[in-house]
């Protein structure tokens, strides 16, 4: 865990998804425990996203979620560093564009619920 869930407005080819998703994983790396190669990814591009009455042309919404907590100075260094990916590689501009963070308490992988230990050290 985590898991991060990009929409875009635009469609997105082979080679921009794996450049973004690698950029992502590198940036998960800013928090502590975390690492790239056990970040899930879910690309929902072509999304019809609106800003209140205003459809967007190019925007993008993304919703990390994670488990156990994020300290505030690494979640805003975090933050910045995803509106740069994002803002990199497909043009979107910061007001055109969300993320929202969420702790997850209870999970399951590799057939098992960490949260009850089977995982945690």
């Amino acid at each position: 865990m985590p898991f991060i869930d990009v929409k875009t407005t635009r469609k997105l080819d082979e080679p921009l998804k794996e450049a973004i998703a690698a950029d992502l994983a590198t940036a998960i790396e800013m928090v502590p425990g975390k690492i790239g190669a056990g970040f899930e990814i879910c690309f929902s591009d072509g999304a019809d996203l609106w800003m209140g009455a205003r459809k967007l042309e190019n925007g993008a919404y993304l919703s990390l979620a994670y488990f156990l907590p994020i300290t505030d100075e690494i979640l805003d260094a975090l933050n910045a560093e995803l509106f740069r990916i994002v803002r990199e590689h497909l043009d979107v501009k910061d007001e055109d564009m969300y993320i929202t963070y969420r702790e997850v308490t209870d999970w399951g992988v590799h057939g098992g619920c960490p949260h009850k230990g089977q995982f945690i050290k």
